[in-house]
């Protein structure tokens, strides 16, 4: 079983384009980029996984989605690990597992990385309900990041991909 644990959609509806030579340079300028920024995102989410011993992910894969009028691209984890992150990146109402005196988290709110930590899951009992996890909002801090820079490096992949195109047509190549 697999987890989704991040989905891009890209920012442009392609399907507004007529499907002509300039929609074929749009949808793979957008492939192109899409899978260069999910290499960026696979290096953040190896980061926040980094001292991980336990639930460490086993994979992370990532792969373009060309839904027809939307370019998506989505990053996969293993089922263990990738609920484990979700659960951390979203955080949860409430938490079960009691854990070991001193407790200190491996990560933290808005922190693209994680640090030793100290301590562990000691039991879980459904009976005995805790303050919940507090959301690292991992995927939103990423996407702040990255936002601007996404879309400057794309623009700058078009303009090159426009320039040849038209040098071709117009060189008669």
């Amino acid at each position: 079983m697999e987890v989704i644990l991040e989905s891009i959609p890209f920012g442009i509806k392609i399907s507004n384009l007529k499907l002509n030579d300039m929609d074929n340079l749009l949808r793979r300028v957008a492939k192109a980029q899409m899978s260069d920024e999910l290499r960026v995102h696979k290096r953040y989410w190896y980061a926040i996984t980094n001292t991980w011993k336990e639930h460490k992910p086993s994979y992370l894969t990532q792969r373009v989605v060309d839904h027809g009028n939307m370019i998506e691209g989505v990053m996969i984890v293993d089922s263990d690990a990738g609920i484990i992150l979700k659960y951390l990146d979203n955080g949860t109402l409430n938490r079960y597992a009691t854990m070991s005196e001193p407790f200190t988290p491996k990560t933290r709110r808005g922190f693209l990385g994680s640090t030793p930590g100290e301590g562990k899951a000691e039991f879980v009992n459904s009976k005995i309900r805790r303050p919940g996890i507090e959301s690292r909002n991992w995927t939103k801090t990423i996407m702040e990041q990255r936002h601007k820079i996404y879309y400057a490096l794309f623009q700058k992949r078009v303009n090159k991909e426009l320039a040849l195109y038209w040098h071709k047509k117009f060189s008669g190549r």
